[in-house]
């Protein structure tokens, strides 16, 4: 059976030279601009609150995105959200239930366009 923190977990990632745009991967470089994610399992309706199980499928749990900073009011805000999608694929790397979440992004620096599906190309002038 998968446990849970309770309470908020902060991960801090440092930007890189490669977010600045095509070439400047190449210098790989750290920058000192930092994304911090906060997560938090939220109750889910049947669980235990939340905290040492969460419903077995995605769909079936509580969901809630924030984003400040860069790419707020771009950004989905929904399950197909990266960090989001990426903390899925860990869930199911561990073979754990995904729990409800509370997910608050604060954003300093650009994702990569390569890997960012949301951000549309700029329209010429």
């Amino acid at each position: 059976m998968t446990t849970f923190l309770s309470g908020p977990v902060t991960v801090s990632v440092p930007a890189t030279s490669a977010n600045l745009g095509p070439g400047f991967d190449a210098l790989g470089l750290a920058l000192d601009h930092r994304d911090l994610f906060t997560a938090e399992v939220v109750p889910s309706a049947g669980s235990d609150g939340g905290v040492n199980g969460g419903a077995p499928g995605a769909a079936d749990v509580p969901l809630e995105i924030s984003v400040a900073g860069v790419g707020a009011g771009e950004v989905p805000l929904d399950a197909r959200h990266l960090v989001y999608r990426s903390m899925l694929a860990g869930f199911a790397e561990m073979g754990a239930p995904v729990p409800g979440l509370r997910l608050d992004c604060r954003n300093a620096s650009p994702t990569p366009a390569g890997s960012a599906p949301h951000r549309r190309p700029s329209s010429p002038a």
